[in-house]
């Protein structure tokens, strides 16, 4: 029954679809199946046919493909003629994947496998669907999120979700619709995580950052819902682990957030991970941040910390600490397909300053300097748009925030430079008000100090480990000191603060317990904001084991 009548599966692969069969009956070797209900459904040919996707449009698909990939029209002969085979999605009480993770940014992999003007076409026809039936999917991030609208509109009332997806889903820009859909329709019963620096996934033949999410469809979520946050230490390595894993989670109950003690995963004596639970209702917030640290307390410090209060664990009291979002003090400039669209790098000196290349190595201070120079474009490069000069050049700035890079091996995350400037690997940011630039200066030190990493590090959007972005929609969002309300010396202390560091070396962010410079850093904040010694959370930072590339597992 199991088999015949309650699985069902679709694949694009006929050998996928064969080797999943095979595996299903060789669980019951002695059993004959009349049936399974695993089909093979069509991918490209002459009407451009999406795969799965295609569910989005109808029920049921009249044509599928044969076991050698050829498309024709399904046909089976009965007693009293021949009728067409549809392959249909019937109402699902549990919906299980493991999309593929190829995304349309980088040349436009999505359905990679069909020839270029095939793929184009496919394209073309993916976004017309997304728009012509409102489906709230970006399939920028990839299918991962088209195939989570596919499964939710087969979806029964109370039936799950369970999605093994790229991390970037729960702090992904344009994952941003399926949280959306997620949290409007779903109780997201549990995230789990994995901070494991041998194995950020769970898949197979991926290295990217992965996360579990399991979702209950529910239209009327009940008042105090919470959700679940696994951050495993140890991600499990068979299926008897994995097993043990599981059934011990679900035995357990979790610590909240909002109130003291963790909770600590241990199914064999040894702490393979913690777990919390948060109300539900926040994740319409819209980034799910809990994932961020493999430590409940650490989670505690930076969800505090982005509310405006710093509490530094085994502290039992609290510091008030006015932040606003970055996107209120400065606009952030172009990015760099955009720099290259509008300007080209040249050896002559222009009046087109630029910051090129974001090296560990080149960058050891608060300070960076002009190192290249830029020539507008006459015209447009070949298959892409002009960007006209007076949209560019205006939004050049003397406060740079990296763009991507790998925090483990980093020194700086922000730099000042003393005149405006763009680049192709960092965000420039015109800070507004600053004539003097002691403004870019504050926020260059307060974006290198400990609770300036701590925070880029929760708004991060994480693609392998230590492989990290910090996005422009997730950069105006990020917390900092509200300059606004600063007095002009207590504006011109921190600036001075700065020129007193600008120029000392800082060691890669993982050392910031022993790095000299980074404690003075630290020093100048708790002076100016009055607030403790930051050593302590140096010491729990620096135990992440998305800095120290080290398991907690113990």
């Amino acid at each position: 029954m199991l088999v015949e009548d309650v699985l069902w599966g679709y694949d694009v692969l006929a050998s996928a679809v064969h080797l999943t069969a095979s595996t299903l009956a060789l669980l019951s070797p002695g059993v004959s199946f009349k049936h399974m209900n695993l089909q093979v459904l069509p991918l490209g040919g002459a009407e451009r046919m999406l795969g799965s996707v295609e569910f989005l449009t109808t029920r049921e698909l009249a044509v599928q493909q044969n076991l050698f990939g050829a498309a024709q029209e399904a046909i089976r002969v009965t007693g009293t003629g021949a009728e067409s085979v549809v392959s249909q999605l019937p109402d699902l009480d549990l919906a299980v994947m493991n999309p593929p993770f190829t995304r349309s940014v980088g040349g436009s992999l999505l359905f990679g496998s069909r020839p270029q003007p095939e793929r184009r076409a496919m394209q073309k026809r993916l976004s017309a669907i997304l728009k012509t039936h409102s489906i709230d999917a970006s399939s920028t991030a990839g299918l991962g999120p088209v195939f989570v609208a596919v499964a939710h509109r087969a979806v029964k009332e109370g039936g799950r979700q369970a999605l093994v997806l790229p991390r970037s889903l729960v702090s992904g820009v344009a994952w941003a619709p399926t949280r959306r859909l997620l949290s409007s329709h779903y109780h997201v019963e549990t995230v789990i995580s994995s901070h494991d620096p041998e194995r950020w996934n769970f898949s197979e033949n991926t290295s990217l950052s992965e996360s579990l999410t399991i979702a209950r469809k529910d239209s009327h979520i009940q008042e105090g819902a919470l959700t679940a946050w696994v951050n495993l230490w140890r991600n499990p390595r068979s299926m008897v682990e994995a097993a043990a894993l599981a059934d011990c989670i679900a035995r357990m109950t979790p610590a909240a957030l909002d109130g003291p003690g963790v909770t600590e995963i241990r199914p064999d004596g040894r702490t393979w991970g913690e777990i919390f639970t948060t109300p539900t209702e926040r994740l319409s917030e819209g980034i799910w941040h809990y994932h961020a640290f493999a430590q409940t307390e650490l989670v505690r410090v930076a969800s505090r910390l982005q509310q405006g209060e710093l509490w530094i664990p085994p502290s039992v009291t609290t510091h008030p600490i006015k932040l606003r979002p970055l996107g209120e003090l400065g606009a952030i400039g172009p990015d760099r397909r955009d720099i290259h669209d509008g300007f080209v790098r040249t050896p002559a000196t222009t009046p087109y300053s630029a910051v090129w290349g974001g090296d560990s190595e080149a960058h050891q201070t608060l300070t960076a300097s002009v190192d290249a120079h830029l020539q507008p474009r006459a015209t447009a490069a070949a298959g892409r748009p002009l960007r006209p000069l007076a949209l560019l050049w205006p939004r050049a700035g003397t406060l740079l925030l990296s763009e991507r890079l790998r925090i483990n091996t980093r020194r700086i995350i922000a730099a000042h430079v003393s005149k405006p400037v763009l680049s192709n690997v960092w965000w420039p940011v015109r800070v507004n008000q600053d004539r003097d630039l002691r403004r870019s200066r504050t926020l260059a030190l307060w974006l290198n100090s400990t609770l300036g990493i701590l925070l880029a590090l929760w708004f991060r959007e994480e693609t392998e480990g230590a492989w990290i972005a910090l996005k422009k929609p997730i950069l105006e969002m990020l917390p900092v000191p509200d300059l606004d309300n600063f007095s002009d010396e207590s504006l011109s202390s921190l600036a001075a603060s700065f020129d007193a560091l600008a120029l000392v070396e800082l060691r890669p962010i993982p050392e910031l317990v022993t790095d000299p410079g980074r404690r003075q850093i630290d020093d100048a904040i708790s002076l100016a904001f009055g607030l403790p010694d930051l050593g302590p959370l140096r010491t729990i930072l620096a135990r992440e084991p998305i800095l120290s590339q080290e398991s907690l597992f113990v």
